[in-house]
């Protein structure tokens, strides 16, 4: 069966956002990790020899060492996930254009011009959320520099109370803090899918500018016919949530009988997103999507209105 165009348009989205992703994440990211616990097992290696008995002004050493190597990571992260995020942001919006005039020549025939499409307008929508894509940034290095941290000290006083020599400490807490460097990763994957939310929701107001009824759709691996998942990673709260529109601009709601369909632990989750306007992330590596909406494009899609459920 031919796919629909607008499932033609959410995958290719998808797909944009993928090769962002993975351009600045797994690889990029394992190997400025990997130099930054180098140098940090550089300076531990210089507090004394690796036979001597690890002691606790040893221990304060090593603190001293792993706070300053753990601040540069945080640092280098920042940086990175900015620059990964900026590519997010401008892939985003080239493709939400296109999409947007593909659908209308489909359905209408016509040949819309986006208010998007000019140069200034496109660079105001990248930077309208600039200062606070960046203060999540660095709320999510920084929050990864202090796990790191408070494994490595685990680590360490795990090192004293069992008499362990400086060479053997050295070890154990080095292979803690390699096993932590999946969260660097994680924070690049999900700051950039925030990011690449963000403009796809600034876009879709901007673009509604030139179409009134252009709208936001929340759009999960869920099958639109049968509102089945498409795969064992979709939870009860992303099926709830799947082709809710809101619009350009506005908020998205979380029903008010969600509890009925998902666990105490994602119900507390879902409860401190209420409200939040635009971006549809609900957890690390969510794949949550925004996309465009028309009601001729012939893509089901329902509005949490009064307290009710009404289909679009």
């Amino acid at each position: 069966m031919a796919r629909a165009p607008y499932e033609i348009m959410l995958e290719e989205s998808r797909r944009r956002l993928a090769r962002v992703v993975e351009r600045g994440s797994v690889a990029q990211v394992r190997d400025f990790y990997t130099r930054a616990l180098s140098e940090i097992e550089g300076k531990l290696s210089n507090v004394g020899k690796t036979s001597d008995r690890f002691t606790a002004h040893q221990l304060r050493l090593y603190k001293a060492q792993i706070l300053t190597g753990q601040a540069q990571l945080a640092k280098q992260l920042r940086s990175h996930v900015h620059e990964v995020g900026r590519s997010a942001r401008v892939d985003a919006l080239r493709g939400l254009i296109g999409g947007i005039k593909r659908l209308e020549a489909r359905y209408t025939g016509a040949e819309v011009v986006l208010p998007l499409e000019e140069a200034a307008r496109f660079e105001g929508v990248l930077g309208k959320r600039e200062s606070m894509l960046r203060l999540r940034n660095e709320q999510s290095a920084a929050a990864m520099m202090v796990r790191n941290i408070e494994a490595a000290e685990s680590a360490l006083a795990m090192s004293l109370v069992t008499g362990e020599t400086l060479g053997e400490a050295t070890e154990r807490v080095m292979d803690v803090m390699d096993e932590q460097w999946w969260q660097a990763e994680r924070v690049v994957r999900t700051e950039t899918m925030t990011a690449f939310a963000a403009t796809q929701a600034d876009g879709v107001k901007a673009a509604a500018e030139e179409l009134p009824d252009l709208m936001l759709r929340w759009c999960e691996h869920v099958d639109d016919a049968t509102g089945r998942p498409l795969d064992d990673r979709v939870d009860p709260d992303s099926i709830v949530m799947h082709g809710q529109v809101a619009p350009a601009g506005g908020l998205f709601a979380f029903p008010d009988d969600f509890a009925d369909y998902v666990d105490a632990k994602a119900a507390k989750r879902i409860e401190r997103f209420r409200g939040w306007r635009g971006l549809p992330v609900l957890r690390p590596n969510g794949r949550e999507a925004l996309q465009p909406w028309r009601p001729h494009w012939g893509v089901p899609a329902w509005q949490w209105v009064d307290g009710e459920r009404v289909d679009r």
